[in-house]
Order: structure tokens, then C-alpha cells, then sequence
């Protein structure tokens, strides 16, 4: 489930580029967040843009955008208002980031004419204090804007197979035993349920198709005496 990381919400004015002119926010990705499942920025069309815009993340260095883009997705430019400030969601296939880190979401308004583009709606100041606005002429390097951009990016933490240790039966007789194990690491995501899978032939029972015995949920040592078993 996606998590809210960042956002600036001031939507004072907007700004627009044309000819591949490019605009850019920066924002830092908390710290326990490893991916940018995807952004959400108001926009606003002046006069006809034909085709998609499109959203990029990048990576920064010295707090400029730089390299190329971690991933992007595009929108219909058509069915932008032309009336006030409409959130746009741009969910790209999750980019694997570094918590602490920042990144830039980069714009691309598809405008052909200061009467014909996709603008990008922004406070009237430098407002957002976890990063800065930019814009990038064709050919030409990043600079920083003065003025923060509108947006909300969403993150997630991704998840691994838990950590799972099985601690040797105990108090055996012959019919039960005391069965137990050990989760040392949930993977990023959260251990719903823990147990035992038993079965009489099979060395790697299958829970879906052998007895099945739970026992609690999340990391730590659990144990359980089981009775019932063949001698």
C-alpha cells in the first residue's frame, strides 16, 4: 500500500514550457521508504496540445536533476481541463529509490506555443522548504526556478520472503510433539501468520494441501505441543 512521502500543495499560478522545455520539482523520499509508486501534480491546458504529457522521476545531484529518467508515464493531453487546477495521477511502474535521498519529478507540457501547452500549477514563492522548483531549456542546463511546484508523491517499502528458522521437535512421544520456530525478519511487510505444516510422506509439505496448524503472527520464536500425529 502506497504511503504519502512529500508534498507542497500552493497553487497560486502556473508555469509552462514549449519547444522541450522541461520543468522540475525536487523532494527528499523519507527515510524507511525505497520506492516512487507515483506522483500526482495539478495542471491546467492552454489552448490545443495534441497527444500526451508525460512525467519523469529522476535522480539528483547537487540538488539539480540529472541523469536520465528512473521511469515516466504519460496522459492524455486532451482531457486536461482548461478551467483551474486539475490533479493529474501519473502512475508509473514502481522505481526503486534510496530513503534519504532526493529526486525530481520532471514535466513535459507536449507545447508547441506559449498559446498551445500543458502548464504545471506552482505557489507565487520558494514555499516548499524539502526541495526547489526548476526549469530546463532545450539543449540547455537545469535552473533553479525560485518558485515550488504543486505535487504529492506517493512511496512504498518493498518486500522480501520473511526470515524463517525451524528449531528441532522436543517432548516427542508417540503421538505429539512440541513443535517451534523462529521469524528474525518480516522482509519490509508485515508476518500475518505463522505456523506448522505436517505431514506423514511428504519431506516439504505443502500447507495448501497437508495439515496446517497456526500459530500467532509477527517476527519472533513461537512453539506449539501438537498432538495427533501417526506414530
Amino acid at each position: 500500500m502506497s504511503t504519502l512521502l512529500a508534498s507542497y500543495t500552493s497553487t497560486g499560478t502556473y508555469s509552462y514550457g514549449y519547444s522541450s522545455t522541461l520543468l522540475a520539482q525536487t523532494f527528499v523520499v523519507p527515510s524507511g521508504y525505497d520506492r516512487v509508486d507515483y506522483v500526482r501534480i495539478p495542471l491546467i491546458r492552454i489552448g490545443t496540445v495534441s497527444g500526451n504529457v508525460t512525467a519523469h522521476l529522476y535522480a539528483t545531484s547537487g540538488g539539480y536533476p540529472t541523469g536520465s529518467s528512473l521511469g515516466s508515464t504519460t496522459y492524455s493531453a486532451a482531457s486536461i481541463s482548461t478551467s483551474g487546477a486539475t490533479w493529474i495521477t501519473f502512475n508509473w511502474a514502481d522505481i526503486a529509490v534510496t530513503p534519504g535521498a532526493r529526486y525530481a519529478i520532471v514535466f513535459d507540457g507536449n507545447g508547441t506555443s506559449s498559446s498551445n501547452t500543458v502548464a504545471w500549477w506552482r505557489g507565487s514563492t520558494a514555499g516548499y522548504t524539502g526541495g526547489a522548483g526548476f526549469y530546463k531549456y532545450s539543449g540547455g542546463s537545469w535552473v533553479d526556478w525560485g518558485k515550488d511546484f504543486a505535487f504529492y508523491a506517493y512511496g512504498s517499502v518493498s518486500v522480501t520472503a520473511p526470515t524463517v528458522t525451524t528449531t528441532a521437535a522436543a517432548s516427542i512421544t508417540a503421538t505429539g510433539a512440541t513443535l517451534a520456530g523462529n521469524v528474525t525478519d518480516a522482509g519490509g511487510g508485515t508476518v500475518s501468520s505463522r505456523g506448522y505444516v505436517i505431514s506423514d510422506s511428504d519431506t516439504t509439505p505443502d500447507k495448501n494441501q497437508e495439515r496446517t496448524i497456526a500459530d500467532g503472527s509477527g517476527t519472533g520464536a513461537f512453539s506449539e505441543a501438537i498432538s495427533g500425529l501417526s506414530p
